[in-house]
Order: structure tokens, then C-alpha cells, then sequence
């Protein structure tokens, strides 16, 4: 009898959060688990989804975490994922990366206009492997300035491989904004705002075992010098977060499954 509930639960869950019958990995949940993930979703908040949210710091506060309607600088709205739990929540996710499965060496349009799953969110259970770093002022311009990057003020434990990437446009492998003498978007197979060329790109090759090339994969330089830099290779995950309240962006790196990649829009948090 135990066992026949846990699988109703499951199946019933997958059924509720993602609109279909098959259990999709990330998603499924057995025993205390599931019904914990049951209640939280019965017991949210009437208001999580009204309004017209500019992102997920209007979120209320005893929402769950999960995948909201955003709606800045009066456009029409697109998904993206709330993290609520993280660090005091409203966290908007713009970027988290956990397997191979999907290709990010994509074009430029594709990143404009983002790609993946947001609704797959069950990452912040794991913990191994991880590591943050977190930037007071963060800025990302508008197409026309190739959304060109402002970063600094660093506070972490990933050390600070982003503020070399401030100041230069994204880059994609039919867009080479970087100012390096090749074309580092198509030499790293990669998609990032390019310096000449890198010390981060968490859009990097995903690679089933340890890169020839340090500059090659999910990478950030920082990793290197830790034992475990096989782990952050192998099995990446990454997460990017924008918490408008705090006015700082927070990078993780963890271990896991499945993608995202909101749109790229004009941001401003200084």
C-alpha cells in the first residue's frame, strides 16, 4: 500500500506542475517528499500570480518558488524562474545550466530571446560541489550597445572571474564582439560577453569528461585550483540570480539536470 501511494503522488504532482502524465526527471517526488510538494502547491497564495510583476522582487513574500510571468519595462511578459528560498528569496533566475542534454552554443537570436525549461526547478536541494559569488553592481545594456556588461564589487567564495568580462559586449558564434584577435565565442564554443577572450563562461561546451583545454567547457577560473575541479566540469550546473533588493548578482555553481536561458533584456542594478 506505501508503495502504490507514493507512485499516485508522483504521477499526480507531474500531472499538477507540468500539465502532463509522464514523469519527467526533476520532477517526480516519493514518501515526505511528495507530499510536502503537494501541500506547498495546494496552501500558495491566491496572489502569487496576479499583478503584472517587473520581476520576481514583486513576487510576494510567502510565495514558493517556482515559474512566474514577468512583465518589465511594460512589455507583453515572458516566464522566468522565482527562487524564493535562496539567500531570502526573490531571486530572478536568468541563467542555470545543469546537463548536457541542450546545446548553448547557440546564435545570437537564440539568446535574445532565450531557450529552455524554466519549469524544471527542483536544483536547490543539492548542495555538493557548490560555491557563490555575488556583485554589488551589475548592468547589462541594450541591443544596441550589444548588451554590453557592467560588473564589480565582488563578494564570494568562487572568486571574482566576472569583472574581467565588464566593460564588452556578448558574443555569440555569429556575433564576435570580444576584442581579442580571434573570435573566442567560436574558439571556446561558447556564447559570453568575451574579453580576449575569458577567465568565465558558463554557457561553455558541456563535456562528458575533463576538457584538454582549461579555457574549454562550463568554466570558471577560479575552479581550477579546487580538488574538485573535475566535479564542476563534469555534471555542471550553473545559476544566475538577480535580486533587484539587494542590488547584486549571485553566481553558484552545483551538480544536477536540466536548463534555462531567459531572455537577454537591459538590466540595471547599481
Amino acid at each position: 500500500m506505501v508503495v502504490i501511494k507514493r507512485i499516485f503522488v508522483c504521477v499526480f504532482l507531474v500531472s499538477l506542475l507540468v500539465g502532463e502524465t509522464t514523469q519527467e526527471p526533476g520532477i517526480c517526488f516519493y514518501g515526505e517528499e511528495a507530499w510536502t510538494q503537494a501541500k506547498n502547491y495546494f496552501t500558495q497564495p491566491s496572489t502569487c500570480h496576479e499583478g503584472r510583476p517587473n520581476d520576481c522582487n514583486d513576487i510576494p513574500d510567502k510565495c514558493p518558488s517556482g515559474v512566474y510571468k514577468v512583465f518589465p519595462n511594460q512589455t507583453k511578459g515572458f516566464d522566468v524562474y522565482c527562487e524564493m528560498n535562496l539567500d531570502k528569496g526573490h531571486w530572478t533566475v536568468f541563467q542555470r545550466r545543469e546537463n548536457g542534454y541542450v546545446d548553448f552554443y547557440r546564435g545570437w537570436n537564440d539568446y535574445k530571446l532565450g531557450f529552455g525549461n524554466p519549469k524544471l526547478d527542483r536544483f536547490n536541494r543539492f548542495r555538493r560541489n557548490t560555491a557563490f559569488a555575488k556583485y554589488k553592481n551589475f548592468a547589462i545594456g541594450d541591443e544596441s550597445s550589444k548588451f554590453k556588461l557592467t560588473v564589480n564589487g565582488y563578494h564570494g567564495t568562487a572568486g571574482n572571474n566576472m569583472e574581467y568580462h565588464s566593460g564588452h559586449g556578448f558574443s555569440t558564434k555569429d556575433s564576435d564582439n570580444d576584442i581579442g584577435v580571434g573570435h573566442c565565442a567560436l574558439d571556446y564554443r561558447g556564447a559570453w560577453w568575451f574579453n580576449k577572450c575569458v577567465t568565465a563562461d558558463l554557457n561553455g561546451q558541456y563535456f562528458l569528461k575533463t576538457p584538454d583545454s582549461v579555457h574549454r567547457g562550463v568554466y570558471w577560473l577560479a575552479f581550477i585550483f579546487l580538488s574538485d575541479f573535475i566535479s564542476c566540469i563534469v555534471g555542471a550546473f550553473t545559476l544566475v540570480n538577480i535580486d533587484p533588493k539587494k542590488r547584486f548578482i549571485r553566481q553558484s555553481s552545483k551538480k544536477l539536470g536540466e536548463y534555462e536561458m531567459a531572455p537577454i533584456k537591459p538590466i540595471e542594478i547599481l
